[in-house]
């Protein structure tokens, strides 16, 4: 023990993808091809899954939503194992090897088919359903998907309604903290988009 030298090591988060780095996941998992792979990156952008910061693809709230979501309901769809196998799939059936109708039944039908998954997957509209499962995020004052935008909810007091605070819109997933969300709530400012939001909670409650 006498000769123990003590030393400090810091982890480091590993870096966001960036346009090329996500490509070359994506081969070296066997997933996609090269003519799908512009296309694959525009569809995240284009429907605000990811946001391009300093050269990276940041995730945002709608795209950790849809991700959580996907993962409860169609985990064996989204699983990378699984996707390179349609792929493989995919190329046997252009061979001529693979049967294509066998291969849309043994996709789609059966305890194990999509159409089954499809049938047991949890509806979307909901309050619960909307609640993003941050882990750096504690369950008192959870952040939720709304359709004019992320918010948080002030809990009631006495005979007053709960108050709904809207996130900023510069907030995103990986870099917001407890704290922030804390403040906000302290805070209590209500937007327009918050009252929106409100009126959406109230019915779908």
């Amino acid at each position: 023990l006498a000769g123990l030298v003590e030393e400090s090591h810091q982890t480091k988060p590993r870096p966001r993808y960036t346009e090329a780095s996500l490509v070359k996941e994506m081969e070296d998992r066997g997933i996609g091809r090269p003519s799908t792979y512009a296309t694959i990156i525009k569809t995240l952008l284009d429907r605000s899954y990811v946001e391009k910061q300093n050269g990276a693809l940041m995730p945002t709230f709608v795209g950790y939503g849809v991700c959580q979501y996907l993962e409860d309901s169609f985990g064996k769809f989204i699983d990378y194992d699984f996707t390179k196998h349609m792929e493989e799939g995919l190329d046997q059936i252009a061979t001529a090897s693979e049967d294509e109708l066998t291969f849309l039944r043994s996709f789609f039908e059966g305890a194990d088919g999509l159409e089954a998954f499809i049938k047991a997957a949890k509806p979307v509209p909901g309050k619960d359903s909307r609640k993003l499962r941050l882990p750096q995020i504690s369950e008192e004052n959870p952040i939720y998907l709304g359709p004019y935008g992320c918010f948080v909810t002030k809990p009631a007091e006495g005979e007053e309604k709960p108050e709904y605070i809207s996130i900023p819109s510069e907030w995103m997933p990986g870099t917001v903290t407890d704290q922030m969300v804390k403040e906000l709530i302290s805070k209590g400012k209500e937007t327009k988009a918050a009252s929106l939001n409100e009126e959406i909670g109230e019915g779908i409650t």
